[in-house]
């Protein structure tokens, strides 16, 4: 009798023993998974795993809290009853049973008549009979929820159940808090790489030595080379040579700590197209943990179309000065050259002229013919020669002008107008003058030979690109373009970028040439029907004109 009894207390002893290192071994597991194992739902799911050598799991949930929104979400669950897990029983106090363990902070073991106490008159289908769930904390700040129920047992947990849940709940709360902030700082890399990559403009980082680290996109752009390429080149390799020294300048007050940020404009060079391209630079340093400069951050924002932008506005205001010099010149000049034809004209009705007398008075009088269609493309020059819109067909007044100018010369000229153009508002007079001037520079670019085309039709952006570059700005709205270009010897840049500018030449300062307004009364023109005008062009590859006149027109901006 004794020893049967001697044995049944080693038997439970066993048991205990067992069941003690049973519960060290999951323990020990977790531990190690909490540290190894950095996929939330990876951990889970050993947890879970684990945790069933000690513990009834068949009903297993954990849930975490949204710090932002403080909503209770399950990313794992396991219930034998739901195949989705409710995220609590609703109760006659408001809250399900997880949030008021949220709410009290501490560990609950509710028995069937704890729940039945707590039973609202809305219930779910099937209630447990046993539930227990403990906090995941750390610290004061609550991240979540673990918790096991039975609906068929109630005495399937106790009390030793609590202090297991419990001796793991901070290892998963530490678990959870570390994903929380990877999370955190992912979306944070997320946002700034996006930003990073998104922007147009240039973005650098440069070690101690000025070799670049890292830049975004647009350094292929500005660089000419791909942005992966660029690492490990020294930054000051890419600047103008004229800007090379201030900028290293700039730099070194940044690394010596003469400056926290700096600002400057500078040029750097592509290195596949040789351009020049103005950059405005805002530079500062970044500093580690110990305080030291470990890397210098560099933002540049492209100048091109902030210059461009403002030689644009340097040629309207030349234009307009110009303009209102010359146009009131013209008009007392005209009155006199009237009165000066008018007096060759009464002296050629005279009788008794020699030959030779008359050939004089001839050559005075186209002199003064001349003269006077100087004054008239003045006049128009002038900025209150408005265009009087008129709704039309353009390609009418194109064809005149290309048969008028057929007549004159043998080059071939081929015309093309699409037959769905749409209506303009437009002065024919005035586009006519435009039309006529840039065929006349066409018919002279190709007089040892060559051929000229004109082309009309709509602009469509999105499948016409054609010659459009990279660094105009991009046209807006519904648009007829003018299209001449001509197979003639071209233009070299350095004229290109002057031939809008008023007496601007390259032609002999002789009979019938070397006046240089003809292109820029065209450019005035166009301008006042708020159109655009737009040259391309490289010696031997003769030259391109498009002029795109807007559908609608704005009559408060036709000056």
């Amino acid at each position: 009798m004794i020893r049967d009894v001697q044995n049944h207390r080693n038997a439970g002893r066993r048991k205990k023993d067992l069941r003690a290192a049973a519960i060290r071994r999951t323990l020990i597991d977790i531990s190690s998974a909490v540290s190894t194992t950095f996929d939330l739902d990876e951990l889970f799911r050993v947890v879970h795993c684990k945790l069933a050598r000690v513990i009834n799991v068949t009903n297993f949930a954990i849930g975490i809290v949204d710090r932002r929104t403080g909503i209770l979400s399950f990313p794992f669950f396991r219930d034998e009853w739901d195949v989705g897990y409710d995220s609590g029983y609703r109760f006659a106090d408001g809250d399900s049973l997880d949030d008021e363990v949220l709410r009290v902070r501490r560990p609950l073991l509710l028995q069937t008549a704890d729940l039945v106490r707590r039973a609202a008159d809305r219930r779910v289908a099937k209630m447990p009979l046993i539930w227990l769930g403990v906090p995941l904390m750390t610290g004061n700040e609550i991240l979540g929820v673990m918790s096991v129920k039975s609906y068929t047992n109630p005495d399937q947990f106790d009390r030793d159940d609590l202090e297991i849940l419990t001796s793991i709940s901070q290892q998963l709360a530490v678990a959870i808090e570390r994903k929380v902030a990877v999370d955190s700082l992912r979306l944070s890399e997320e946002r700034l790489r996006g930003f990073v990559e998104g922007t147009d403009d240039l973005v650098v980082q440069l070690d101690k030595e000025g070799i670049i680290t890292y830049c975004n996109h647009t350094a292929e752009r500005i660089f000419g080379e791909p942005a992966d390429a660029c690492i490990g080149w020294a930054i000051i390799d890419f600047v103008h040579k004229d800007d090379a020294e201030a900028f290293l300048d700039a730099i070194l007050q940044i690394l010596s700590r003469r400056r926290t940020s700096i600002v400057v404009e500078n040029r750097f060079v592509n290195r596949r197209s040789g351009e020049a391209i103005p950059l405005h630079w805002t530079i500062r340093r970044q500093y580690d943990t110990c305080g030291q400069s470990v890397v210098v951050n560099g933002i540049a924002h492209d100048l091109t179309n902030r210059n461009r932008a403002e030689e644009e506005r340097l040629k309207v205001l030349k234009l307009e000065s110009i303009g209102v010099l010359s146009g009131g010149i013209a008009h007392d000049f005209n009155n006199m050259l009237s009165v000066v034809i008018g007096n060759l004209d009464l002296l050629q009705m005279k009788g008794n002229l020699r030959e030779r007398e008359r050939e004089f008075i001839h050559a005075a009088r186209q002199a003064s013919l001349r003269a006077k269609e100087l004054t008239l493309q003045l006049i128009s020059f002038s900025l209150g020669d408005a265009p009087r819109l008129v709704p039309g067909n353009l390609g009418d007044v194109i064809a005149i002008c290309v048969d008028r100018v057929r007549a004159k010369v043998a080059t071939q000229i081929e015309l093309d107008i699409a037959p769905d153009l749409q209506l303009l508002c437009f002065d024919a007079f005035q586009v006519d003058h435009v039309i006529d001037k840039l065929l006349d520079n066409a018919v002279e670019a190709v007089a040892a030979g060559g051929s000229v085309r004109v082309r009309l039709y709509n602009h469509h952006p999105d499948v016409d690109i054609g010659l459009q570059t990279e660094d105009e700005p991009p046209l807006r709205g519904r648009l007829v373009v003018i299209e001449i270009s001509d197979t003639g010897v071209g233009i070299p840049d350095a004229h290109r970028l002057r031939v809008f500018d008023p007496y601007f030449s390259t032609k002999s300062r002789g009979n019938q040439k070397g006046i240089g307004l003809g292109l820029s009364v065209a450019y005035a023109i166009v301008r006042r029907h708020q159109g655009e005008i737009r040259i391309w062009s490289k010696p031997g590859s003769g030259t391109t004109v498009r002029v795109y006149l807007p559908a609608e027109v704005d009559p408060d901006r036709m000056n």
